[in-house]
C-alpha cells in the first residue's frame, strides 16, 4: 500500500476514504449510548417522566447529592456495605 494519499489511485482513496467513515460510525455508534446515559444522570425524575428523550434542562448535582443522601452505603462506606471480600470464599 502506497504511504501517501496523494500518491493513491482514485480507487485507493475512495476505499481509505470509506474505510475511516466506516470506522468513525463505529466509534459514534458506540460512544453515544455512554454519553446519552452520562447526561441524562443530570436529569431530574420530572424530565425523566415527561419526555426521556430531550437533554436535561439544568446540569446541576442535586439528583446525585439526594441518591447519596437516600443510600446508605455513602453513609458507611467504612463498614464496606456488609460485603467482605473474605465472605465470599468459603
Amino acid at each position: 500500500m502506497k504511504t501517501s494519499f496523494g500518491a493513491m489511485t482514485g480507487r485507493e482513496r475512495l476505499c481509505f476514504v470509506l474505510k475511516y467513515l466506516f470506522m468513525a460510525l463505529c466509534v459514534v455508534v458506540a460512544l453515544f449510548p455512554i454519553i446519552w446515559v452520562i447526561l441524562s444522570s443530570f436529569k431530574t425524575n420530572a424530565e425523566i417522566l415527561s419526555n426521556g428523550i430531550s437533554l436535561p434542562t439544568y446540569f446541576g448535582f442535586d439528583g446525585y447529592r439526594s441518591a447519596r443522601r437516600a443510600d446508605s452505603c455513602g453513609r458507611h462506606h467504612h463498614r464496606g456495605c456488609g460485603y467482605e471480600p473474605h465472605s465470599f470464599v468459603r
